[in-house]
């Protein structure tokens, strides 16, 4: 009795230093992704400034102007909202974001990932079935061109927003992607989805994201003309990558493309948007 006591005791110890949860083990074998970048954000128009200047104290108000070029004196004026904390050197509001070329850089180190994203080449499926996005007629017209290369890659986003407490109101926005290439059996994976960005709260933005789809679509017309990265090959690859749709709700699918609001009665499009979409995106397909 004695003996096993001894032995017990020791694993008793050893399980109470296990990790009970995901987020705690992650914590524990410093697995936590820190390649994310911050912006600071203006809670009330949602421009992003340099996190580092504005927790020097550099920028400390919004200068955004919506319209500069405004006749009347009033309506050029910049927003001014603080975008400090009070005395602390902390912003209000935070904005994270991974672009698609930091995920595609761990992506192609891992073993068979070219091998996984082209498996949909040796499908057999008729004619007349449609089992997945590569027997639509969106995909196949694209298999002459673009993705005759084995290393262009298309992807899908999407937008949502959650409450993440639960007593209290909280609009959290989440910015996120797949990869079309994978098979439908790995594409969802967690490991395979990929965090673009996180919007903060507490509440939505009104009207769109432009300003947070920004940086994502810099690093997505990088990706549309082709980089090259180190997949394990003597020179690399040059690696493509195009949004082919969204799939969102209907109201975020609307501030997603730059619509009005499905409730809206009257208004315009933002065709600026619409186009930038268009240009770096190749084309944008909302399933509601």
């Amino acid at each position: 009795m004695f003996a096993t006591l001894l032995v017990i005791e020791p694993l008793r110890i050893f399980s109470d230093m296990l990790p009970t949860t995901m987020y705690s083990t992650r914590k524990t074998l410093d697995l936590e992704d820190k390649d994310f970048t911050q912006y600071a954000v203006c809670p009330k128009c949602h421009t992003l400034y340099n996190i580092d200047a504005v927790r020097k104290k550099d920028i400390q108000k919004c200068a955004y102007k919506r319209w500069p070029n405004h006749q009347q004196a009033a309506k050029r004026s910049e927003c001014g909202t603080q975008l400090l904390n009070g005395s602390a050197a902390n912003p209000k509001r935070v904005y994270c974001v991974r672009p698609v070329s930091a995920y595609l850089i761990d992506y192609v180190k891992t073993k068979n990932f070219v091998r996984d994203c082209n498996l949909w080449r040796c499908r057999t499926i008729p004619d007349d079935y449609l089992a997945d996005i590569y027997d639509g007629s969106l995909w196949k017209s694209r298999t002459n061109d673009y993705l005759k290369n084995d290393h262009s890659l298309y992807g899908m986003i999407n937008v949502d927003w959650v409450q993440p407490f639960t007593h209290t109101t909280y609009s959290l926005g989440v910015i996120y992607a797949i990869i079309l290439n994978l098979p439908r059996s790995m594409r969802f994976k967690e490991e395979n989805v990929m965090i673009l960005g996180v919007i903060p709260g507490p509440t939505e933005p009104s009207l769109h994201i432009n300003t947070y789809l920004k940086p994502l679509v810099d690093d997505l017309e990088k990706l549309n003309r082709g980089m090259r990265l180190q997949d394990g090959s003597r020179y690399g690859n040059i690696y493509y990558f195009r949004v082919l749709g969204c799939s969102s709700d209907l109201p975020a699918t609307r501030k997603l493309g730059g619509f009005i609001s499905y409730h809206a009665k009257q208004g315009k499009i933002n065709t600026h948007h619409i186009t930038t979409l268009l240009k770096y995106y190749q084309t944008v397909i909302a399933w509601v």
